[in-house]
């Protein structure tokens, strides 16, 4: 059965093993944003570093599809067994990059306005800190009760507050 498994590259690796992998036939998914270069031009940057998703018979073919992609640090495995990903879940996360402005993503910087779009805070504006784990999540200062409050929160929750 077919699958999408979960593949670690070496650092900045991602579209050369990406690339490899689909000159061999495997349908691949490097889920990339695209932001404005300092030059004004448009680039690619990974939303999971150092990750990708192969999709392949790993009963069938095994690691012997894939361990020799040049780039490749490892395939995903927990207690011996590859990780793999529902297809919803990949359909999911197709749409929702769709969705995000890349610039504003990236460039957030500590202490910018931010609102909080969705979740339990939602419309609460608050202070950018830092981001957290890569580019997933960060921390914000919410004034909760009065009092300046560090919460994280996923980083496709907030957008930045435009100054008026």
């Amino acid at each position: 059965m077919q699958r999408w498994h979960v593949l670690m590259t070496k650092p900045r690796q991602e579209l050369r093993v990406a690339q490899a992998l689909a000159l061999r036939g495997i349908a691949v998914f490097a889920p990339t944003l695209e932001y404005r270069g300092k030059r004004g031009n448009r680039l690619d940057k990974p939303f999971f570093p150092r990750y990708l998703f192969a999709r392949f018979d790993w009963e069938r073919d095994g690691l012997g599809q894939v361990q020799w992609t040049p780039g490749l640090s490892q395939v995903v495995a927990f207690e011996g067994e590859p990780a793999w990903v529902e297809d919803a879940v990949l359909d999911y996360l197709r749409a929702r990059l769709e969705d995000i402005d890349g610039d504003d993503f990236l460039r957030i910087k500590a202490g910018e306005r931010v609102r909080v779009v969705e979740g339990p805070f939602r419309d609460y504006e608050a202070v950018f800190d830092r981001h957290l784990n890569g580019e997933g999540r960060a921390a914000v200062l919410l004034e909760i009760l009065g009092r300046k409050t560090r919460v994280e929160l996923e980083l496709d929750a907030l957008r930045r507050v435009s100054p008026t």
